[in-house]
C-alpha cells in the first residue's frame, strides 16, 4: 500500500460510519430514491441522472450508481465534513439532499 506512510497506516481508525452503513444505504434507497437522483444531478457530475443508487456510505461521503440517457455510471458525492459518528449520517444526508435540491 503506496498510497500512506507505515506512520499513518498505524494511526488509522475504523470508520464510525461502517456499523450503520447497509441500513443506510438499505434506508436511502428504499425511501430516498429522488434525492439520491438530486444529489447526482447537483454534485455527481451527472446533470443528465435520470435516478441513482446508494451504493456504498463511509464517513467522508455516499457512492453512487447512477443512470443516465447515456447510460449506466458512478460517482461519490462527499460530505461537507467528516463524520465522526454514525449518529451524524441521517443529519448529513438530509443536509445534501437539501442542497440539492435548491442548487437544481
Amino acid at each position: 500500500m503506496d498510497s500512506a506512510t507505515g506512520e499513518q497506516y498505524a494511526s488509522a481508525e475504523p470508520d464510525p460510519v461502517a456499523p450503520a452503513a447497509a441500513g443506510a444505504v438499505a434506508h436511502l434507497n428504499a425511501d430516498h430514491a429522488d434525492a439520491l437522483a438530486a444529489m447526482a444531478r447537483a454534485f455527481g457530475g451527472y446533470p443528465d441522472a435520470d435516478t441513482a443508487a446508494c451504493t456504498g456510505v463511509d464517513r467522508y461521503g455516499l457512492d453512487l450508481r447512477v443512470h443516465t440517457p447515456r447510460g449506466v455510471a458512478y460517482t461519490r458525492v462527499g460530505f461537507p465534513e467528516r463524520l465522526a459518528s454514525a449518529d451524524q449520517l441521517r443529519s448529513a444526508t438530509a443536509e445534501l439532499a437539501r442542497s440539492a435540491r435548491h442548487s437544481s
